[in-house]
């Protein structure tokens, strides 16, 4: 059992080493998604178990506890940049999860969107019981694009218009895994972007623009693992740096819950793992709420402070639906 484990890992993690690209991405960032994730410093990879498994780990989407979930998410950083996450789970049996979601930003000066399919398989599909502890996950996304299409950025000169406008499109995919090791503890793997391309094409009337042209958004892997027992649970997550210019970060959080699980409380750290730079602190408080035909309302706030960006600190409320 030990050594398909460790096979899984190798396979999962040898897909994202293929070259030395930059890892400095320019669009369709993953900023982080749900206001219970980020305020426990993203430390999230082993834990997830809702529609938001569709981003973090896709392998999540198995340990759906009913048949229908929803979620909902909402950030802005800066007082400017604005993204929205709607995601949707579906527990076809034991064995087979599905989910669906859009993340959407921008506006008519610049709009992105993303589109994901996501799987989820109990390992126990595979005919071997031993496998059950098992849960593997692959997301498949479509990326699309448009920019300058505000009227407020029009510049013309003798030249002609200096405004570039265009679009793109795109697909990548996102595979993990999840493995329960016992009761209190679990191990998680998430590849994100494992393979992709972006297809961008651009014009202006000085002819400036640089056309038609093609590129990659950073493959990034993350370890991690949480322990829970009794009211208190502990998550540990290790994005492992693919390029020369990005450093290794680790995520660390904690939850403890009280009255009768109906209400949680929050908190975790991120930072660079060898300059300590780029530290981030996450304070959050979450509660759930039975609401109609036996549905239960998850509602989390979380608050994150970013020390070394003026203006970055955010506010993240998100809401998660239970049937």
């Amino acid at each position: 059992m030990k050594k398909i484990i460790l096979v899984l890992f190798i396979l999962i993690s040898s897909i994202s080493f293929a070259d030395n690209l930059s890892n400095i991405p320019a669009a369709f960032m993953d900023v982080g998604y749900g206001a219970k994730p980020m305020s426990m410093g993203g430390a999230y990879v082993s834990l997830t178990d809702n529609a938001n498994s569709i981003i973090w780990n896709p392998a999540g989407l198995c340990r759906i506890s009913s048949k229908h979930n929803l979620s909902m998410d909402n950030v802005t950083f800066f007082d400017l940049y604005n993204y929205s996450f709607l995601g949707y789970g579906m527990k076809l049996n034991e064995m087979i999860s599905l989910g669906s979601g859009l993340i959407y930003s921008g506006d008519e000066a610049m709009s992105e969107a993303t589109l994901l399919v996501s799987m989820g398989l109990n390992g126990s599909i595979f005919g071997k019981p031993f496998l059950e502890k098992l849960n593997l996950g692959l997301s498949l996304k479509y990326f699309g694009s448009s920019f300058g299409n505000n009227s407020n950025g029009s510049y013309v000169d003798a030249q002609g218009e200096h405004q570039v406008s265009g679009s793109a499109n795109g697909f990548g995919c996102d595979v993990g895994l999840q493995y329960k090791i016992t009761e209190e503890s679990n191990v998680g793997l998430a590849c994100k972007n494992a393979l992709n391309n972006i297809f961008w094409e651009s014009s202006n009337g000085t002819g400036t623009a640089q056309g038609d042209y093609d590129e990659g958004i950073p493959t990034t892997l993350t370890y991690g693992y949480s322990f829970s027992k009794n009211n208190i649970t502990f998550a540990l997550d290790y994005d492992k740096a693919l390029y020369k210019d990005v450093e290794d970060i680790v995520h660390i959080g904690g939850e403890y819950t009280l009255l009768g699980k109906y209400l949680s409380l929050r908190s975790g750290f991120s930072q660079e793992l060898y300059t300590s730079e780029n530290r981030k602190y996450g304070f959050g408080v979450g509660t759930k709420l039975n609401i109609w035909q036996n549905s239960l309302l998850h509602f989390d706030v979380g608050y994150e402070i970013q020390p070394q960006w003026q203006g970055g600190n955010t506010l993240r409320i998100s809401m998660n639906i239970v049937k």
